[in-house]
């Protein structure tokens, strides 16, 4: 057997399969290239499509927006819709205010006076004389709370040793603005009615005080009662100072000096202190001693009549290094005074006694509760 006869069915074969494989490649190319066209042609139609679209858009957009005034309103329309807010679903919360607006109203006089500690007639004056301070106006979201309503929950909360929330139940408001409403009401107060009503006697005035004292009360020399009372609060949360011992509590002295009628003329508060009543300790404002030098100026015949306590624990400096004594000095009430030809008539009274060496008292409550 020769070896033509074996290699020539092989090169045969292998002409025959190579002329398969082109066959088969070149139907795949084929198919290839109908793939490529026909996405030409549909990325084609896709942006005649996307174009035809767009001018129509624009055309009806040209045509809604074709005035100026047009186009303005949609830009406010939608500036609007996209910040608009939002309706609560809970805006105010439903109280009933029958108390202060039928219970109150039917009160007589006796029962006005015990719920507010103040008459119908001083009532209005206050809110006649605190109306620019305290008016507030109504809102489009909600109503404010009126000028009397403000000034009677301000005096009930003040009048009585209870709660916010007590009082805000009672007047149907929220108990925040129960705390503002007494907060402002109390400055109000301060800022209108203090200057107006607790004013320095000038000399004029004292002379009026004395004889008032003398021709009621058979006392001479007397410009004024002094009294005192402790106001227990609570610890602030910047106060640096410890708890000096179990019994000791936070205090702040409420001072007032009155004439014959019982009409303020002179109030001092002090910072708030620590006070323990067994210690014997007696607090006192710092500064009374000098207002009441600025008052008296040299007349060394005016007195302060205040409790024994007080005698002890008030001893005031001489104005000037040549002063051997006071101008003004406290009487004790239990010291009964020598009886004067006139109200400006000089008195035989008890002299201040100068601190001991022992060590002085330091400041603390002793001179007693306000009547």
């Amino acid at each position: 057997m020769e070896a033509t006869d074996v290699f020539l069915p092989v090169i045969a074969w292998c002409r025959t399969r190579q002329s398969q494989d082109g066959q088969a490649e070149a139907r795949r190319q084929k198919r290839r290239l109908k793939l490529l066209e026909f996405q030409r042609l549909r990325l084609k139609k896709l942006r005649e499509t996307w174009r035809l679209r767009e001018k129509v858009y624009k055309q009806s957009k040209l045509r809604r927006l074709c005035s100026h005034d047009t186009w303005m309103k949609a830009i406010t329309h939608q500036f609007l819709r996209d910040r608009r807010r939002q309706s609560p679903k809970v805006w105010l919360h439903p109280r009933t205010s029958d108390w202060w607006e039928n219970t109150a109203a039917t009160f007589t006089d006796h029962e006005w006076l015990q719920h507010f500690r103040v008459s119908r007639e001083t009532f209005s004056n206050l809110c006649t004389a605190l109306n620019p301070q305290l008016k507030r106006q109504d809102t489009n979201y909600r109503l404010c709370i009126p000028l009397q309503k403000r000034v009677a929950l301000t005096l009930y909360k003040l009048a009585h040793p209870c709660d916010y929330r007590t009082v805000a139940d009672l007047f149907a408001v929220g108990v925040a603005s129960v705390c503002h409403c007494v907060h402002e009401f109390c400055t109000a107060v301060i800022e209108v009615l203090k200057p107006q009503l607790v004013v320095t006697p000038n000399k004029f005035q004292l002379e009026k005080i004395e004889e008032f004292f003398y021709q009621t009360y058979q006392i001479p020399q007397c410009i004024g009662v002094l009294d005192s009372m402790n106001i227990t609060i609570s610890r602030p949360p910047h106060l640096d100072s410890e708890k000096p011992d179990r019994e000791s509590y936070l205090a702040i002295l409420f001072q007032a000096v009155v004439d014959g009628k019982g009409l303020f003329w002179d109030l001092s508060m002090s910072c708030p202190t620590w006070v323990n009543d067994n210690s014997g300790e007696l607090l006192v404002c710092e500064d009374f001693s000098t207002r009441m030098h600025n008052v008296c100026r040299t007349d060394s015949s005016c007195v302060v009549i205040g409790k024994r306590s007080a005698a002890h624990c008030l001893y005031f400096e001489p104005p000037s290094p040549r002063a051997s004594v006071s101008p003004l000095f406290l009487l004790p009430l239990d010291v009964e005074p020598a009886p004067a030809a006139s109200p400006h008539a000089s008195a035989e009274l008890p002299s201040p006694t100068p601190p001991s060496s022992a060590p002085a008292p330091s400041p603390a409550t002793a001179c007693g509760n306000l009547s």
